[in-house]
């Protein structure tokens, strides 16, 4: 066990015997690990340990939680301790129940489908429903509180986009962040007076947990959350949920994600239509940015699939122009 590790589990679980890790997988954030703890009385916890940099990250999604916990009826995990000030930095929390709609997907029927992703439209819409006055990146705060980097839409958007990639981004498109921020800032206008919401950030198959009993979706990972368009998020959970491999019947589950918004909003959001044909191009950075990830994984040749992203990325871009 490292020793920034082990330092953590003693500040983080004090007096609580740990009796077993799990690993963390490789993740797409090379600046922070995930590990699962189980301790002796059969409990489980989660801890996300900055490993290089991107303290921010976590004292976001401390700062989100604690603020949902108490103020949204939202089924997120409770943070039991956050480490930001000093090393080593850390965010811990409760296990939530449920299971990644990830490890459920490839086993399940269409109409499965349809079911868990009109839960997680109804638990997206629900967390909407947590509005503000500003569009902003946060950058911490407390239960009561969020400390946000207020801006115009269109500018919190192109700066988180700068974040996100700061991470790790293919070398193969490089030049997409600035070519996408180009494109937001040629749009500047369809981007303002847009609804202003708390948002998840990246509600992908893994971040999304269901129950065997068809509960609430329980949400975790808050590290990229923001505050802006909700047309945004519901679009990033198409673009991570029914366009990624493998779907069949891709405009079924998109009514049934909908619906469930719908039902639990009483409609989608203000806009939405309208600027959806922007926003898919921003979620399309996602693909490319994790391209070394999955795309060595896949069935189809590697230069085959590194084509098909730049001409994807270019039909989405025309498409807009199309429509304008």
């Amino acid at each position: 066990m490292g020793e920034i590790l082990s330092d953590a589990l003693e500040r983080a679980f004090p007096d609580r015997n740990v009796s077993e890790i799990d690993s963390p997988s490789e993740s797409q954030h090379p600046w922070n690990q995930t590990y699962r703890i189980s301790f002796s009385n059969g409990e489980q916890a989660y801890l996300k340990l900055v490993t290089d940099g991107g303290i921010r990250r976590i004292r976001r999604a401390g700062a989100v939680l604690r603020y949902l916990n108490a103020r949204a009826e939202i089924r997120v995990p409770p943070v039991l301790s956050a480490r930001v000030q000093s090393e080593p930095y850390y965010l811990a929390t409760t296990a939530l129940s449920g299971e990644p709609i990830v490890t459920r997907w490839s086993g399940v029927s269409t109409a499965k489908r349809e079911s868990m992703l009109y839960q997680v439209g109804q638990a997206i819409a629900n967390l909407h429903s947590v509005r503000f006055e500003e569009s902003g990146r946060i950058l911490g705060g407390t239960a009561d509180n969020l400390s946000l980097e207020e801006g115009p839409w269109v500018t919190v958007l192109c700066n988180t986009i700068e974040e996100r990639v700061r991470t790790v981004f293919s070398d193969r498109f490089k030049e997409f962040p600035n070519l996408v921020q180009q494109v937001l800032k040629e749009h500047r206008e369809g981007l303002t007076d847009v609804p202003v919401s708390l948002l998840h950030g990246d509600p992908n198959r893994k971040n999304c947990l269901v129950q065997s009993n068809d509960s609430t979706v329980g949400l975790v990972d808050w590290e990229e959350s923001l505050v802006g368009d909700p047309s945004f998020d519901l679009c990033r959970v198409e673009a991570t949920q029914i366009e990624q491999p493998p779907v069949h019947d891709p405009d079924r589950l998109r009514r049934a994600l909908r619906a469930g918004y719908r039902n639990q909003a009483g409609s989608l959001p203000e806009g939405y239509e309208k600027r959806i044909p922007l926003y898919r191009i921003v979620t399309f950075l996602k693909p490319a940015q994790t391209f070394e990830f999955w795309a060595p994984e896949a069935d189809e040749p590697v230069p085959e699939l590194a084509t098909w992203i730049r001409d994807e990325m270019q039909r989405r871009i025309t498409a807009l122009e199309s429509d304008n």
